[in-house]
């Protein structure tokens, strides 16, 4: 049965963290866009209540600070750090991911969404008129964020100026393992120049 856009967001969540399946099916890879000198992840809420996030690209640093963008309209933003001690991350339904969780300091964020996870960005990002903007790399290039369905998953983008008509700095797909309605354009979903990858 096929699940709409909004029940899809529903269920599942959308978040953005910034340093923020169903077996025999293919489906598309996690993209890390173009090279952006922070690492950019997906995380979520697993089936235990613990906030996990895929595994950065570099080590976390000692009293790294995570923020969370859930790019569900009207935006949200948050801020976690690295949890410790006896934490665990539930497998999601892509199995092949490698976790971190987390800890939430701040924020009003919905536990059912996914996010969008930035570690340490250059500036800290700023929630304005229900939208998250950020200067993620200290290039002076305001980024902003969005979120779409497609076939089994969901595509969490990150934009240099506005969203889908401005360049396209990064994209995860991140697998449900269920149908939803598409509502992807063919922006969000298309190469990330400078990786060879979609």
């Amino acid at each position: 049965m096929m699940r709409s856009r909004g029940a899809a967001a529903a269920a599942t969540g959308l978040a953005l963290l910034f340093a923020g399946g169903v077996a025999g099916q293919s489906r598309p890879a996690a993209a890390p866009a173009r090279r952006i000198a922070i690492d950019i992840q997906v995380a979520q809420v697993d089936r235990s209540g613990t906030l996990c996030m895929r595994s950065p690209q570099r080590p976390l640093p000692a009293g790294a600070r995570i923020w969370l963008v859930q790019p569900d309209t009207p935006q949200r933003l948050g801020l976690a750090e690295p949890a410790t001690g006896s934490a665990r991350c539930a497998p999601w339904a892509d199995a092949t991911a490698d976790l971190v969780p987390l800890r939430v300091l701040s924020g009003p964020l919905d536990s059912m969404r996914l996010f969008i996870a930035l570690v340490s960005p250059a500036r800290p990002p700023r929630l304005a008129g229900g939208r998250v903007r950020v200067d993620l790399d200290g290039d002076g290039r305001t980024v902003r964020f969005g979120a779409c369905t497609s076939g089994e998953g969901v595509y969490l983008t990150a934009w240099s100026g506005r969203s889908l008509t401005g360049r396209l700095r990064w994209h995860a797909y991140h697998y449900l393992g269920y149908d939803v309605d598409p509502s992807c354009s063919d922006a969000e979903t298309r190469e990330v120049p400078g990786t060879g990858r979609g």
